[in-house]
């Protein structure tokens, strides 16, 4: 009888650890293939980038639209793919090793029209110049005096605010305004902040009046700017250094589910000429 119950016990913890071992392989299975999902998004995003093969880049052509999630036979891959020229890049222009005038004074708008002090401009201009020349807001103190490899970089900055960066639930950071791969701003895809950041003589209004016009006509070249109410010839040459129509890099956010499972991948790529190259790719979750 005793050797009989030790074996029932024996076969019943078998039986429990066989289910648990299987029960492991079965999510880890499905957190593989929600990682396949995630990585078949960023190649479909890349055909469709590629395939765009018009003058301009603007927020109503397929790479924009906000898909709902796509349902495939054993999960969901959903994409979301930005233009990073609808951001003010913090690496271009330079001037002489430093952050061109021009810049720090769009990131100092910029950061007023955030809500944030337009000081922070100083230390992240003193971080990214080659020289040690000490900014009145600013430090030289372990200050990289380098370009930004990345956008998160910002963090690493002694004495600037997280809460400048990341925001809060009243204001907007500034992670999701810079970037550090365009070179030149697109007046189809940039938000009111970023155009406002332009010059002081773009009012938040002006720049509404600006997206709306795009809405139903879209920018095929800078110089239709001039065809906006509140745009003239003075404004104008005063901000087109920069200022462009068609996007070279992009940003791909893939997510891919299956069940319980969920995997992320981040791309940026680049588009030239008709080829497109990957220039950051990274694993999220």
């Amino acid at each position: 009888m005793l050797i009989v119950t030790l074996l029932t016990v024996s076969i019943l913890e078998f039986n429990y650890t066989t289910r648990v071992n299987i029960g492991f392989a079965a999510a880890r299975y499905d957190r593989m293939r929600a990682l396949y999902l995630a990585r078949s998004g960023v190649n479909f995003a890349m055909a469709l980038i590629a395939q765009d093969d018009n003058g301009y880049d603007s927020l109503d052509e397929d790479w924009a639209l906000k898909d709902a999630p796509v349902p495939v036979s054993y999960g969901v891959c959903q994409l979301d793919i930005s233009d990073e020229s609808s951001k003010l890049n913090l690496n271009w222009p330079r001037n002489k090793g430093s952050l061109a005038d021009e810049t720090l004074e769009q990131l100092k708008r910029l950061l007023e029209d955030l809500g944030h002090g337009p000081e922070s401009a100083d230390l992240i201009a003193d971080w990214i110049d080659e020289d040690s020349y000490t900014r009145k807001y600013g430090s030289e103190q372990d200050v990289k005096n380098a370009s930004l490899d990345t956008v998160t970089e910002l963090l690493m900055i002694k004495d600037l605010d997280q809460f400048v960066f990341q925001g809060d639930e009243d204001k907007q950071g500034l992670k999701d305004f810079v970037t550090i791969w365009s070179k030149g701003i697109n007046i189809n895809t940039a938000g009111v902040e970023v155009l406002q950041c332009l010059s002081d003589k773009i009012t938040e209004p002006l720049a509404l009046d600006i997206i709306e016009y795009r809405q139903e006509n879209p920018f095929e070249k800078s110089t239709d700017l001039l065809q906006v109410p509140g745009i003239d010839n003075i404004l104008f040459q005063q901000i087109e250094q920069g200022l462009i129509v068609k996007s070279n890099f992009f940003k791909i956010n893939s997510i891919g589910r299956v069940k319980d499972h969920q995997r992320t991948v981040e791309a940026v790529i680049s588009r030239q000429t008709g080829t497109i190259k990957v220039k950051y790719y990274r694993i999220l979750n």
